[in-house]
């Protein structure tokens, strides 16, 4: 997909538990948190680029991965894996 809007508070669920979401831009800010995966099967958050916005922050669940590039605005905590495609291809404004 070229962009993910999920930006109404309480209206805009996302369920991601598994396979790959392809994203070139997000704006997530719909008062929830944005979680990659359930925390049992595979799931890969992969960012072609852009800008990447997640509000209420980003979580990698066990078995998640964020691969890709791009910049990203927003918590993050890691409990999967975070592999960019190169060194400095992921820049969050903070993780955990």
């Amino acid at each position: 997909m070229s962009q993910l809007y999920a930006t109404n508070a309480g209206g805009s669920v996302v369920n991601f538990n598994g396979g790959t979401l392809n994203s070139g831009g997000s704006t997530v800010n719909n008062g929830s948190l944005f979680q990659v995966g359930n925390g049992v099967g595979a799931a890969t958050l992969h960012l072609g680029g852009g800008s990447h916005s997640f509000a209420n922050g980003l979580f990698i669940n066990t078995n998640g991965f964020l691969t890709g590039t791009g910049g990203i605005t927003g918590s993050i905590t890691d409990r999967g894996t975070i592999a960019p495609a190169m060194a400095s291809a992921l820049s969050p404004t903070s993780a955990t």
